[in-house]
């Protein structure tokens, strides 16, 4: 027909949006919101961690924690549901990454003696290297409340379970008393306590002699364990 629009009929193309203009597919759009979670998430827990170690858990406040995290409260309650549930978080977060180094710590380890001293080495030196964590970790979760002391104690129970490995190396393991682990916990943690509170964690891995003869001697006798822990300090240095 003459005269006629030669596209009569069909639709004018549209220019498209350049790429990064465009939407994200969706698995995009879920990595992207998931890694900003994961970053505020880190955000939030970096600040706490500073602010329970300087100001102490009773008196520190939620609007402590916003501040020193640079965020908004609504922010804030979106992960914690309050400050209590805050320093649990933080918590596990410190006591899920020293596990990790105690394990690298440990790998190769050829007597249960060995493994036990190449374990407390590294935990002194960690707590020299993070004193808020290690403050956090033996010291202000005891004053957070029932939960909070459920899971310290969950913690020292895997402290006395890595203790009483030493009855299958001691001679006279039946005359041990049952009670053994959980006083000689009870002692290496107050050690740890005492240090922290004084303010002299960079000096914590001082007391490895003394803590690791507390531990071994009962189990493996004053001979062997003096032979252990000198063997341990002329070794390297583990990290």
């Amino acid at each position: 027909m003459s005269g006629s629009p030669a596209n009569v009929g069909y639709p004018r193309p549209v220019a498209s949006l350049p790429d990064h203009l465009g939407p994200a597919p969706v698995g995009k759009q879920q990595l992207a919101r998931e890694i900003v979670a994961s970053h505020q998430r880190a955000r939030i827990l970096d600040a706490a961690t500073a602010v329970f170690a300087e100001e102490g858990f009773p008196a520190a406040t939620v609007d402590d924690i916003v501040t020193a995290a640079e965020i908004g409260v609504g922010s804030f309650y979106a992960l914690c549901s309050g400050k209590e549930d805050c320093l649990l978080r933080v918590y596990d977060r410190i006591v899920a990454d020293a596990k990790e180094e105690l394990a690298k710590a440990v790998a190769g380890s050829s007597t249960w003696e060995d493994g036990f001293c190449r374990c407390l080495r590294r935990l002194l030196d960690l707590i020299a290297e993070e004193p808020q964590q290690a403050r956090i970790a033996l010291v202000e979760i005891q004053t957070a409340g029932a939960p909070a002391l459920e899971r310290y104690n969950e913690t020292l129970g895997e402290v006395r379970r890595q203790l009483a490995g030493g009855r299958a190396r001691a001679d006279a393991a039946r005359w041990l008393p049952q009670s053994l682990e959980v006083i000689l916990g009870s002692c290496l943690v107050w050690l740890l306590h005492r240090k922290i509170t004084f303010g002299e964690a960079a000096a914590t891995p001082q007391l490895f002699s003394e803590m690791a003869e507390l531990a071994l001697e009962p189990y493996l006798g004053e001979a062997r364990t003096r032979q252990v822990i000198a063997e341990q300090l002329l070794g390297p240095k583990l990290s």
